[in-house]
């Protein structure tokens, strides 16, 4: 889920139960399996979700989670 726009970034937040899950972009939808990319921005435990802050840059940007 988006939790929120701060500073330029929008946190991205998921449960910790799901904290071994990789978070993944792509710039639009249909995509191809080969066209998402993995998202290795710094994680951080905010009460029971995980939180990565994602730079707002001037393309769209898709997010999924993926079971490894």
């Amino acid at each position: 889920r988006v939790a929120g726009v701060s500073s330029g970034n929008v946190a991205i937040r998921w449960p910790l139960l799901f904290s071994g899950w990789t978070l993944q972009t792509t710039p639009s939808l249909p995509a191809a399996s080969n066209a998402w990319s993995m998202v290795n921005n710094p994680r951080s435990a905010v009460g029971d979700e995980v939180e990565v802050l994602y730079p707002i840059g001037a393309t769209n940007a898709l997010f999924r989670l993926r079971n490894p």
